[in-house]
């Protein structure tokens, strides 16, 4: 079975937080998130909605995108490439009704 490999996200917002003299709580505070949650992003144990990674970057005075790409650095360039059988041409949408004969 294949390992699957996780985002790097929590390593980056620890980073991040730890270089701006945040502790957990503080972040929580600030982002209006528990703190329990931060601990659950920077284990990653959750991955994070969009609106989250945008607070959590404007309450530590960073660009979102500076965020994002801390994060794109760290992954591996496999990370999110499709299976070859997912890029082939096919049938798309959903399949049709057979209509009965009455």
């Amino acid at each position: 079975m294949e390992e699957k490999t996780v985002c790097p996200f929590g390593e980056v917002l620890r980073g991040a937080r730890k270089e701006r003299g945040l502790s957990q709580y503080r972040l929580a505070k600030m982002a209006k998130r528990s703190a329990r949650y931060i601990s659950m992003l920077e284990h990653n144990k959750r991955e994070p909605k969009l609106s989250t990674v945008l607070m959590l970057a404007r309450v530590m005075n960073m660009d979102a995108g500076e965020l994002v790409r801390a994060v794109d650095v760290l992954l591996p360039d496999e990370w999110a490439r499709p299976d070859e059988a997912d890029i082939q041409p096919g049938k798309s949408g959903r399949p049709r009704k057979k209509l009965s004969a009455e």
